[in-house]
Formats: structure tokens, sequence, C-alpha cells
């Protein structure tokens, strides 16, 4: 049998005695309407700026001494992540759920590709992916460019929340796992 909608008078009286006085809180306690939050696509309309032009000034190409002596051994973690992940991130131990292999590209398509590829992995929900950049072995300067390139993008991502290079059954120190934000 389903309950009766209707109120009786004994319960509204217990209502009243269970919740006791009360009082009116005036205006003067209210906060003010929050505007809405507006999104990057709407910053980019507003700004009359297009996608691709977004995309090219996430990341600075801007490299400074510091940056080109990157460490053959990449790491990167953000402040307030658990150190445990990125232990388990640095082992290898999350399912990879997407790759790009930047091998024969140029530093600018590097870049567009790159950023491409974390925004649409971010869009899917994906949590770890892994980027192929190589080693720079073969390269004409003899220096890793692209992984250090790799490396100072990937540190101004805000997208990206740490990184660290690869176990080498993925590609090693030619390969970097990146742990990606969750979009809310």
């Amino acid at each position: 049998m389903a309950p009766s909608k209707e109120v009786t008078e004994a319960d509204s009286q217990l209502f009243r005695q269970s919740i006791g006085q009360v009082k009116l809180v005036g205006d003067g306690n209210r906060l003010p309407p929050q505007p809405p939050a507006v999104t990057k696509t709407k910053q980019r309309r507003q700004v009359g700026v297009s996608n691709s032009q977004w995309l090219d000034h996430l990341f600075s190409d801007e490299l400074t001494h510091q940056e080109l002596e990157s460490p053959e051994q990449l790491a990167f973690c953000r402040n307030g992540i658990d150190q445990r992940l990125f232990q388990r991130l640095k082992r290898g131990q999350f399912a990879l759920e997407a790759r790009l292999d930047l091998h024969g590209c140029t530093v600018k398509e590097s870049r567009q590709l790159l950023t491409t590829f974390i925004h649409s992995a971010q869009q899917r929900g994906m949590k770890v992916v892994l980027i192929i950049h190589g080693r720079g072995n073969r390269s004409q300067q003899q220096a890793p460019i692209l992984k250090r390139k790799v490396n100072y993008w990937l540190q101004q991502s805000a997208e990206v929340l740490a990184f660290c290079s690869a176990q080498s059954l993925h590609g090693g120190l030619g390969a970097t796992y990146l742990l990606l934000r969750r979009l809310r």
C-alpha cells in the first residue's frame, strides 16, 4: 500500500515542533549570484581566435639555455599529485589508451600534432597516453632536439599532470608516458 500524500494536522504539528523556532534571514546575508563560467571555446570566440591559433599559443618555442639541457631521463610531476600515482606511471603500470609517434616530424609539425593529440585525448576522457619522440641519436645536431622540446612543451600544458620516460618495452628514453587531467 502506497503512503498517503496528504499531510494531516498531526503531521504538520509534529513537523513544527521538531524544527523549533524559525527566524527569517535578512537579504544582507545572501551572496550575489555568480556569473556563468566562461569556457575556453567561448574565450576564443570572444577574442576572435581560431582553433589553430589557440593551439599555437599553448606551447612556447622559446627555450632558455637551461631547458635545452634537459636530462636524458624525463620526469615531471605537478604539485599536489600523489607520489604513489607518479611512481606507478614511472613503472608503466597503467594501460596506455593512445599513442602518438613523432618520428620523422619537424619541430613545427610535432608541436601541432602534440597539442591536438593531448586535447583530443583529454576530450575523450583518456588518463594515460604515450608520446614517442625518439632519442635524437640520428638528428643532424646529434642532440635530442625534439625530446627537449617535448619536455619543455609538456611542462607548459595545464592538461598534463605528470610525465616521465617510458619503460623499455614502450620505447624507453625515446618515449614518454603522460598522465592527463580529467575534464570536469
